[in-house]
């Protein structure tokens, strides 16, 4: 889960992700809801970063309920959806996951977060994860735990633990 803003007003949204192997030479990647272009760019980072494995594999990405959106705060949200599913682990229900995150695999800020995260504790989630520098800038009883990640390595062992985070196979 994450939360866009459609304008001023936060939107809870749930990003899927479905990837599996593929018996074609060249994988296919689909994108619903989101930037097919950007989509591409956070798979390729997800594999520099994460070293995730996806070469062999289809990865599909899409926002529920037919939303098409364009905010950037929706990329943590799609890259741990993805990493979850390529190594069979589920992103905890009870965390929402707010952050731009860059080709260079750093997770940046986004703005309104406050907003943002006081709209995920109203609809009772207890944990977030966002920008560490974010961090600093936010205010005391949001009502919701939040972890500040650097990257995408820091982003995945927050949320699948340090065991679970995929194994960087840099090539």
């Amino acid at each position: 889960m994450s939360v866009a803003l459609e304008g001023s007003r936060p939107l809870l949204v749930e990003t899927q992700a479905l990837v599996v192997p593929t018996r074609y030479p060249l994988p296919r990647r689909m994108a619903t809801g989101l930037d097919l272009n950007r989509v591409l760019g956070l798979l390729a980072s997800m594999e520099r970063h994460l070293g995730l494995r996806l070469e062999d594999r289809d990865a599909f990405v899409s926002l529920a309920g037919g939303l098409r959106l364009k905010d950037t705060a929706l990329d943590l949200a799609a890259c741990l959806a993805v990493a979850g599913c390529a190594n069979d682990k589920a992103v905890p229900a009870d965390l929402v996951l707010i952050g731009e995150v860059g080709l260079l695999g750093e997770v940046g800020r986004v703005p309104q977060l406050e907003a943002r995260l006081k709209e995920a504790a109203k609809a009772g989630f207890k944990r977030a994860v966002v920008c560490a520098r974010s961090t600093a800038d936010l205010p005391k009883g949001l009502g919701i735990a939040v972890t500040g990640v650097s990257d995408l390595r820091a982003a995945a062992e927050a949320v699948f633990g340090s065991d679970e985070a995929p194994d960087d196979h840099r090539r």
